[in-house]
């Protein structure tokens, strides 16, 4: 990515007087390395997962190393992330306290499980969505995406948290009482 900045350069010199007007630019590169960043990723993780024992304090530095794009990133890839971040914290906890989610290898049950997800994601963001304007929801601006934000929390912690409540009902579709 490049900027180009220009400005009116005016110099006077001090022994003849002549005053040189210019316009002067400066160029600005930046380079992001897409294969560096994700190295750098993993092994914050591989260092969170060696060093920090307590789950709250791991969820926690991940929410204050995400926080600080809050301020300068302007994509909704980001605040739906933010959103799916701040619900796994919540969602992981709620569900290993309440719930004990059990996996299955039933295919009937798994696809089951899928499809009502998609059911609560397809139902719960339009229910979410009905409040505001199109428009602002189209929007750019920084509450816009922390509207995004918390809807796709919400929305996550309803499926990963809420949501495996209902999962033994499952287990008995397709078995012969």
């Amino acid at each position: 990515m490049s900027f180009t900045e220009e400005w009116e350069y005016k110099e006077e010199k001090p022994r003849s007087g002549e005053v040189i007007t210019d316009k002067r630019r400066i160029y600005l590169h930046f380079y992001y390395n897409d294969q560096k960043a994700t190295d750098d990723k993993v092994r914050f993780n591989a260092m969170l997962d060696r060093y920090i024992h307590k789950e709250w304090l791991y969820y926690l530095i991940l929410l204050i190393s995400a926080l600080p794009g809050v301020f300068y990133v302007r994509t909704t890839d980001y605040f739906t992330a933010l959103g799916c971040l701040i619900d796994a914290v919540a969602a992981f906890s709620f569900e290993r306290r309440y719930v004990n989610y059990e996996d299955t290898r039933r295919i009937p049950t798994m696809i089951l499980r899928v499809l009502g997800a998609v059911v609560i994601y397809l139902v719960v963001n339009s229910l979410l969505k009905m409040p505001f304007d199109k428009e602002f929801l189209a929007g750019t601006s920084l509450a816009t995406f922390l509207i995004r934000t918390a809807r796709y929390a919400i929305i996550m912690f309803l499926i990963m948290g809420v949501y495996p409540i209902m999962f033994p009902l499952f287990e008995k579709v397709g078995k012969k009482a």
